[in-house]
């Protein structure tokens, strides 16, 4: 009777830390990798969702198909979630099975920009469903810190180039999340530099090979993504 209770109590602890990894990585940018080798390995693409395996342009495998509702479970989802709702702009996407079966992908297709999206703080401190083909640029492109550079050891895989770059705002949410710029992907830098503006250095006056980098085009403004709010579901 011990043992049963033990083994009970496991599994309950396993399903619970399943389910809070999920919901605490839902929006969260991978980490790159810098000239000094910090983290892991770099290259992938911001996933706004969990709900496929790494290594595609967004975090997902498979056909993807888009949906106005879907089902829950699985290993990325253990917790149950209401389906989703597809908007008049926004339309829910799901795993859509040879066999009939939905499940929701946690991500969702701007139909006005023809691109995925998921939801996170903008530059405006408000929540918005912001590119997911994107890398978190943590660099500078020139000597004053001010245009973003995303700089990596080249990654494995076949991982297309980012349509956009993320840098942190200076805005924050209500709630104290940060928000983040949206720019456009722009030309490679010729240099690569570390620091904040004021306090700006040369990490590499050339960039080695091994490396992919990647330079801050036009800003996008944060009015362009949808805006949503934090609503109770019955």
């Amino acid at each position: 009777m011990r043992r049963a209770a033990e083994f009970l109590l496991g599994g309950a602890v396993v399903y619970v830390a399943m389910a809070a990894q999920a919901a605490g990585c839902a929006s969260e940018v991978g980490p790159d990798v810098g000239p000094l080798g910090s983290g892991g390995q770099g290259g992938a693409l911001v996933a706004g969702g969990f709900g496929g395996a790494p290594g595609g342009p967004s975090g997902e495998a498979g056909a993807v198909a888009t949906a106005g509702e879907g089902g829950s479970g699985g290993i990325f989802n253990p917790v149950p979630a209401a389906d989703a709702k597809s908007g008049t702009r926004l339309k829910a996407r799901a795993y859509r099975g040879a066999d009939g079966s939905e499940q929701p992908t946690f991500t969702w297709q701007d139909t006005e920009r023809n691109e995925e999206c998921s939801f996170r703080v903008a530059a405006d401190g408000k929540v918005r469903c912001l590119p997911s083909a994107a890398v978190s640029a943590s660099y500078f492109a020139d000597a004053g810190c001010t245009i973003p550079a995303y700089f990596t050891a080249t990654p494995i895989g076949c991982v297309p180039p980012p349509a956009y770059l993320f840098a942190n705002a200076e805005t924050c949410s209500p709630d104290g999340a940060a928000g983040v710029r949206v720019f456009e992907r722009g030309a490679p830098p010729i240099s690569i530099y570390g620091g904040k503006p004021g306090a700006c250095v040369v990490l590499y006056a050339t960039i080695p090979g091994g490396f992919v980098v990647y330079g801050a085009g036009a800003e996008v403004p944060a009015s362009a993504f949808v805006e949503a709010s934090i609503a109770t579901l019955p």
